[in-house]
């Protein structure tokens, strides 16, 4: 199992910033292989999938760096 974080910051004001980076390669992880972020967790959002076999959790922590 593989758990990868996508570091930023949560809401609109944080957006499209360079802080945001993780949340971007996230979001194209998520595209690419079909894995949907649709689970809230206690300080994060998730989604659980398949990568190679290989079962990956993509997360956005949802906490201000």
């Amino acid at each position: 199992m593989k758990i990868i974080f996508g570091l930023g910051n949560p809401g609109s004001k944080y957006e499209n910033n360079y802080h945001n980076l993780g949340f971007m390669a996230l979001d194209v992880i998520s595209q690419k292989t079909g894995i949907v972020l649709n689970k809230k967790g206690r300080n994060g959002v998730y989604g659980e999938g398949n990568i190679n076999g290989e079962k990956v959790f993509l997360v956005k922590p949802q906490t201000y760096m």
